[in-house]
C-alpha cells in the first residue's frame, strides 16, 4: 500500500481519519482497521483508521480499502 498507493493513503486521512496531512504512510494492519503515521503542518502524528467492515483476509483487505478511498474522493469533490 505504501510503496504503490501512497497518495490514496494520505487522501483518505482528511476524510476518513479527519486529519489534514501531508503525508501519511500506513504503520499496521489487522482486521478492523490500520494505523497510519502522519505528517501534518503541526508535526508527525498517528491516527487509527476503521475498516467499514471487517475483514479476514488480504482480498477482502484489498477491496475495503478500495471502497475506502472512493468514498473519499468523492467526498473530496
Amino acid at each position: 500500500m505504501n510503496a504503490d498507493h501512497k497518495d490514496a493513503a494520505r487522501l483518505a486521512c482528511p476524510e476518513i481519519a479527519h486529519i489534514e496531512s501531508q503525508e501519511a504512510t500506513m504503520t499496521a494492519v489487522d482486521r478492523l482497521g490500520f494505523h497510519v503515521c502522519v505528517k501534518t503542518q503541526d508535526g508527525m502524528r498517528g491516527a487509527r483508521v476503521a475498516f467499514l467492515r471487517v475483514v479476514s483476509n488480504p482480498a477482502e483487505t484489498r477491496k475495503v480499502l478500495v471502497e475506502m478511498v472512493q468514498q473519499a474522493r468523492s467526498q473530496a469533490e
